[in-house]
């Protein structure tokens, strides 16, 4: 792809994630990202084969931010700390009022199951675990949590952030975001993963002291 054609693509896919948040899968329409890009409806159509594929592609240009940070928790020595900064990474997308009101659209449209919001669904998770996981797995190296507990402490942590963003969004108040510190909400997720799936020795509650 040339560089002109990328640099529209990015332009197409930015457009259409906040067309998609405001007005949903269903209602968002090619002509409201194209003008809010300054691409053509006939470019965009060159770039992506259907709207289904600008949804989805969109969804994962959204989801791109946690590369930076995943790059960031590698390289940071203090497993718990690293932990840290992808829950907190975490917590700050869930509450963007943009992310919940595409989840909000997805559920008011009863998208089908098959659709793209299971599709986009089943593209954060993936996300998230791929994300998640190999801290998990430092720390269970490190003596911090059990192995055999890698994937529910992963569970624990993503539904204790989703279900402080997402629900609140979702079910509390759509217009206002989560009346809670992103610091302190990453902190209380890894904190519960800790002392729900480690070893309950000096080595956990040492850095579950700096997290309090």
């Amino acid at each position: 792809m040339e560089r002109g054609d990328e640099q529209r693509r990015q332009a197409v896919l930015e457009a259409a994630w906040h067309v998609f948040a405001e007005h949903g899968f269903a209602r968002g329409q090619l002509t409201a990202i194209s003008e809010r890009c300054h691409v053509s409806t006939a470019t965009i159509y060159k770039l992506f084969p259907g709207k289904e594929q600008l949804f989805l592609a969109a969804f994962e240009f959204a989801l791109r931010q946690f590369d930076g940070v995943a790059t960031a928790a590698e390289a940071t020595a203090d497993p718990v700390e690293a932990l840290y900064l992808a829950a907190r990474s975490y917590a700050d997308l869930l509450n963007r009022r943009s992310t919940r009101q595409l989840m909000r659209q997805q559920i008011a449209q009863n998208t089908p199951a098959a659709g793209p919001g299971r599709a986009a669904g089943n593209a954060v998770r993936a996300k998230v675990e791929g994300f998640f996981i190999p801290l998990l797995e430092r720390c269970a190296r490190a003596g911090l949590i059990e192995a055999a507990h890698v994937y529910r402490a992963h569970a624990l942590i993503a539904g204790f952030i989703e279900h402080q963003t997402l629900t609140f969004g979702l079910v509390i108040d759509e217009t206002k975001s989560a009346q809670f510190s992103g610091d302190d909400l990453a902190r209380d997720a890894v904190r519960a993963a800790l002392l729900a799936y480690g070893q309950q020795t000096d080595a956990v509650l040492a850095p579950l002291r700096q997290l309090a």
